[in-house]
């Protein structure tokens, strides 16, 4: 942006260096047409050429002037100097005037009002070189590119420095703050010493670290108390699981003693019934003999059931092994 506006403010000085030197040509040009003009006046009265020759030829040793032609009234050429129009050159055009006093009495003349009138005499046509002025103008474009150039090679230099030693140092900064961040630095601050954008910046960054830390603060607190809870839970679980393992121990004791005494008198039962069969089959009969059948059958079912009812009171305090299995 900044070396658009300095193009466009040498493109203006150049514009304007250019419409001066063509207004100060003019001006001069002007004059000195305007002051022959008033030397040409007598001479083209009197049709004196040498006299017009000797004021053209001073004409002619002025600068820019190229070639200059004097025109009577009818139009003809009175006297010429010079080369014809050639490049770079611009032609001037002037009357030549007298002026000529009233012949007839007026009543303004007796008030003593001078009456004048104006008669054309001829013209001058002087042709002028614009190398001069094109010279000038191309010193001026060249001044004016140099000065152009240098002030962006001194805008570029001063934005150099300003980037790297004003603004570099707010960067730098930042860059540190955010290597301190990663590495788990969440306490340090940026420090502010501007109210610009940057400190704008840096104090959004110390805003972000500060909510950083608050929040890895209250997350560490959490974990803290997850953790503790969780060691609290661990201890719980121990004491009931070596709680469980007494009971589990004393129900199997339990349970072995009480199987033991129930299957004692069906042992009883069973031996008892089976030597009766064995010493009074011919006394027993047919109906005695199958009383006692059932009594030895229903003492040995009677043994069977409790040793299942043991067995199945183990099985539910034993780990099952799992297997993995594909779904």
């Amino acid at each position: 942006m900044m070396v658009l506006f300095v193009f466009l403010l040498g493109f203006y000085f150049i514009g304007h260096e250019r419409r001066a030197l063509t207004l100060e040509l003019d001006e001069r040009v002007n004059a000195l047409l305007n002051n022959l003009c008033i030397n040409c006046e007598y001479p083209l009265l009197i049709k004196d050429r040498a006299a017009t020759s000797r004021l053209v030829k001073g004409v002619l040793v002025q600068k820019d002037v190229v070639s200059c032609k004097i025109l009577d009234k009818d139009g003809a050429v009175f006297f010429e100097e010079g080369p014809k129009v050639g490049r770079d050159t611009k032609e001037f055009v002037a009357n030549v005037t007298t002026i000529i006093p009233a012949k007839e009495m007026d009543e303004r003349l007796i008030l003593g009002i001078p009456i004048e009138t104006k008669e054309q005499l001829g013209k001058i046509c002087m042709v002028v070189s614009l190398s001069g002025l094109n010279q000038k103008l191309f010193d001026a474009k060249i001044t004016i590119v140099t000065s152009v150039i240098v002030v962006i090679v001194l805008a570029a230099i001063i934005s150099f420095v300003f980037l790297r030693f004003v603004l570099g140092r707010h960067i730098e900064h930042l860059v540190y703050g955010t290597k301190k961040i990663a590495e788990g630095d969440l306490d340090y601050k940026v420090p502010v010493d501007t109210k610009d954008e940057l400190g704008v910046l840096a104090n959004s960054f110390n805003i972000m670290t500060t909510n950083l830390s608050d929040a890895r603060s209250g997350l560490e607190e959490k974990i803290r108390i997850a953790t503790e809870n969780v060691r609290r839970t661990n201890i719980e679980l121990t004491r009931t699981s070596e709680i469980l393992k007494a009971s589990n121990k004393e129900l199997d004791s339990f349970v072995y003693t009480v199987a033991h005494d129930l299957k004692e008198p069906l042992r009883g039962v069973e031996t008892f019934s089976q030597f009766i069969l064995d010493d009074c089959f011919d006394k027993l009969g047919d109906t005695g003999r199958g009383y006692l059948k059932r009594v030895v059958a229903g003492a040995v079912r009677m043994r069977n059931f409790i040793d299942d009812l043991l067995k199945l009171s183990r099985i539910t305090r034993v780990k099952n092994p799992y297997d993995s299995v594909n779904p």
